[in-house]
């Protein structure tokens, strides 16, 4: 299965010059453990509650004057659309990250977590076992 057929595509998104404060704001009303961070429709950066924790609470930092800029990860980890998820899902455990913007030719399209992949092996493999799928091929 390709990625481009199991990512999520409503990316929360934000620019540099967002607030912490207003970015977690963000994450908590939709639910999700990150943000890709854009200059345009191209990601620079990605903000995730591990560069909360690491690089605001544990610093101190007041984030009402703390710009996410100065606080998200900057070399952001992409992936391609027409990568299989089986190989998303060794790069990401390999490199030990959890959210992976997705993009098309260096342009934003969506994106993928660790929890996504697991999702969707599980059952592959699920199917597997009882012999309800063919997966000759597909990983």
């Amino acid at each position: 299965m390709l990625l481009a057929d199991c990512m999520i595509r409503d990316v929360r998104t934000c620019s540099s010059s967002t607030t912490v404060a207003d970015a977690t704001k963000e994450m908590s009303k939709y639910n999700v453990g990150s943000l890709v961070i854009t200059d345009g429709k191209t990601p620079v950066g990605i903000f995730t509650e591990r560069d909360l924790l690491k690089r605001v609470v544990a610093q101190d930092k007041d984030p009402r004057t703390t710009k996410i800029g100065d606080v998200m990860t900057k070399d952001v980890f992409t992936v391609q659309t027409d990568e299989y998820i089986g190989n998303v899902n060794h790069k990401l455990a390999q490199k030990g990250i959890r959210h992976a913007p997705v993009v098309d030719q260096g342009v934003l399209v969506g994106i993928v977590s660790v929890r996504d992949l697991t999702r969707i092996l599980d059952g592959q493999i699920y199917g597997l076992y009882f012999r309800k799928k063919d997966l000759s091929g597909d990983y």
